[in-house]
């Protein structure tokens, strides 16, 4: 059997369910804004290409809003990435070591791809640099897809430990060159799950956005061709990578049963949401269809931390974790978290506010 670093001896925080919720919470707002750029990105790219005028303006309009949806993304993501070093440290240390290379330039990579959306918004409508922003489009799309790749890697590596030495190569003097990618076929199909529920939440917040907006009734429509399509696609992929990954992951749910049908309930749910939104347009349709794709976003995160504690079951027993309670430093995220949410309310209440300003504007 693999050794194992042994658990910090400082003991947890806070209790386990505590740290559990936070990083649960965390990573389902993580999702939400990353999904803008991990599926949205390539979507918005293919759309500006359509001779469509509406599709392409809506394209364009995807991905002016990329710098936002990256950065929120990213400060979210922190907070799991947060909680899973406090919970399985000597896990997720290991194993970010085995694959130390990839790990270290993912804040290279997404700041290239960031700097990438940048050139792109402010140089597309330039005749002289249109085709090399959209190759700078086409890149940070590829850098992101990719580093998605890196994360699902890591997440299977981390829960792993009897394949660390599979995944361990060595240099001179015996130190680990750290070039593992653990892409076995259980991380592929996590991926792509990830990718469809992300297109159902960008084609939830496309609905979102052109009806609260109150945009013109002929684009309105062919936005809501473009959402249905999005939804079903997005299903599609989820529902089959997640028929597949079922079949690896059923021994680890087999104690909490109702788990393995609500990952797939919920997003079956929006989409009969989106299908009665299509036939008959409607406010409270699309705020339901909007709140249902968040619902599968947050059913699937639990999920995917059950299955997570259970495969990691035979190496770690959560309950047997030493305790030292800390309140201040609890509290003192928590404050934080509370102010950023609400900063993050706010900014996009300005977002929103100012772009209804705008298309009164334009369409006056």
């Amino acid at each position: 059997m693999t050794p194992i670093p042994s658990f910090d001896p400082l003991g947890l925080p806070a209790p386990v369910i505590v740290n559990l919720a936070l990083k649960v919470f965390g990573f389902w707002v993580h999702w939400f804004f990353m999904g803008m750029w991990f599926s949205g990105l390539l979507v918005a790219l293919l759309l500006i290409r359509i001779k469509n005028t509406y599709l392409s303006n809506a394209g364009m309009r995807i991905l002016k809003t990329m710098p936002i949806f990256i950065a929120f993304g990213i400060n979210a993501g922190i907070v799991p990435l947060l909680f899973i070093q406090v919970l399985f440290p000597n896990f997720f240390y290991t194993s970010t070591i085995l694959q130390a290379w990839f790990w270290f330039f993912i804040v290279a990579l997404v700041l290239i791809a960031y700097y990438g959306i940048y050139y792109f918004i402010f140089n597309y409508e330039k005749p002289e640099r249109k085709i090399f922003a959209y190759g700078a489009g086409w890149l940070s799309s590829i850098i992101l897809l990719f580093v998605g790749l890196i994360f699902s890697s890591e997440m299977k590596l981390m829960v792993s430990p009897d394949s660390w030495s599979t995944y361990s190569s060595f240099g001179p003097g015996g130190t680990l060159k750290g070039t593992a990618l653990a892409l076995s076929i259980q991380a592929i199909l996590r991926y792509f799950m990830v990718f469809g529920l992300s297109t159902v939440s960008l084609s939830s917040y496309l609905l979102f956005d052109n009806y609260f907006l109150k945009k013109e009734n002929q684009i309105r429509d062919e936005i809501k061709k473009l959402f249905l399509f999005l939804l079903i696609a997005g299903i599609v992929i989820f529902g089959f990578a997640g028929h597949k990954y079922l079949g690896y992951i059923n021994p680890y749910l087999k104690d909490f049963v109702l788990w393995k049908y609500l990952p797939a309930i919920a997003p079956l749910l929006t989409l009969l949401l989106g299908f009665l939104y299509y036939k008959k347009p409607s406010r409270i349709l699309a705020l339901l269809t909007f709140f249902g794709a968040l619902l599968s976003l947050l059913v699937n995160s639990i999920s995917r931390q059950i299955v997570q504690i259970e495969e990691l079951e035979p190496f770690l027993k959560l309950k047997d974790l030493p305790l030292r309670v800390q309140f201040s430093p609890i509290l003192l995220f928590l404050i934080t978290l509370i102010v950023g949410l609400f900063v993050l309310g706010y900014l996009l209440k300005v977002y929103f506010v100012e772009t209804r300003r705008r298309d009164g504007l334009q369409n006056s």
